[in-house]
């Protein structure tokens, strides 16, 4: 179906997610930090990237920041372990299409995946990273 992007520092988060996503019938890239998920974007567009807030290094929104400054278009949901609202004007400029506060139920992942890779960029697609 399509490509998806986990980006977090967890090993078990990680395969938790992979886990749910490869059962709804996508490929999965993991990645531990920013600078790696980055360079799985150059290698390979994908349709949907999950993001932790909490990255060591270049945290979760200077992640995003980084991507949409190079071209990428595709749709991000951000995964945070603690309330993070953010305000309409920030996600607006960062083109998040989704925020799940951890620990989430599985049901609301998919719901969410679903949602946002039906918005994946002006073509309907995630536009590669230059």
């Amino acid at each position: 179906m399509g490509k998806v992007i986990v980006v977090d520092d967890q090993p078990a988060v990680r395969l938790l997610l992979r886990t749910v996503i490869e059962q709804r019938g996508h490929e999965v890239v993991e990645a531990a930090a920013a600078d790696e998920a980055l360079s799985e974007v150059r290698a390979g567009p994908p349709d949907l990237i999950l993001v932790d807030l909490n990255l060591p290094g270049t945290d979760g929104l200077e992640f995003i920041r980084r991507l949409r400054s190079s071209g990428w278009a595709g749709p991000v949901i951000v995964v945070s372990a603690g309330e993070w609202r953010p305000e309409e004007p920030l996600r607006s400029s960062l083109g998040i299409a989704g925020h799940l506060e951890k620990p989430f139920d599985l049901a609301v992942l998919g719901e969410a995946m679903d949602a946002a890779m039906g918005r994946g960029g002006p073509s309907g697609r995630p536009r590669p990273v230059a």
